[in-house]
């Protein structure tokens, strides 16, 4: 080959490496926001007995919210909506804001008929 291909070859893998999108490190991912909404499920199996089930979905690229349902040992299901998103523009730290608080219902049981 010659100097003048080396070159052309070379310059044009350096531009095509140049404009090759590169992967938005900075969007926030639902599996990141159900890692941190199990804090809140966490305390709140330990305040009232149960286990807590989680559904997350995106609002933003940034804010995911997710929704926390429970069955307590008495038989009450509550649920609670909780917002997951950084901490600032440029930080990799999590916060979650209660956006729906607790609420508790006992559920409509059929009277039997004797």
């Amino acid at each position: 080959m010659t100097r003048k291909a080396l070159v052309s070859i070379s310059v044009s893998v350096a531009l095509a490496v140049a404009f090759v999108p590169v992967a938005d490190a900075h969007k926030l991912t639902k599996s990141a926001a159900k890692r941190e909404a199990k804090k809140t499920g966490t305390s709140l199996a330990q305040d009232l007995g149960g286990t807590p089930a989680y559904q997350c979905t995106r609002r933003t690229r940034h804010k995911v919210d997710c929704q926390i349902s429970l069955v307590t040992l008495d038989g009450q299901a509550c649920v609670k909506t909780v917002r997951v998103y950084y901490k600032g523009h440029r930080s990799k730290k999590l916060r979650r804001k209660t956006v729906e608080p607790l609420d508790c219902l006992l559920p409509d049981l059929p009277i039997p008929i004797l």
